[in-house]
């Protein structure tokens, strides 16, 4: 299965092609949206991207989500 990367900057995407290929997958685009704002706000338009037999991964550190971290 091809997926396409989603992610706040340059540093995620190394991360990510590993995640996916260590999972037997194939990496597809990669889109880097320069912060966490971005990712959020574009959110809904990432179904855009899936058409049959591919998915997307987004990848994101939130430490500007101002979202608590769970143990």
């Amino acid at each position: 299965m091809k997926i396409h990367i989603v992610a706040e900057g340059d540093l995620e995407i190394p991360v990510a092609r590993k995640l996916i290929m260590f999972c037997g997958h194939r990496p597809g685009n990669r889109y880097v949206l320069r912060g966490f704002g971005n990712v959020e706000k574009n959110a809904a338009s990432y179904a855009c991207l899936l058409e049959e037999g591919v998915a997307v991964l987004v990848l994101t550190d939130f430490m500007d989500a101002k979202s608590p971290c769970f143990n």
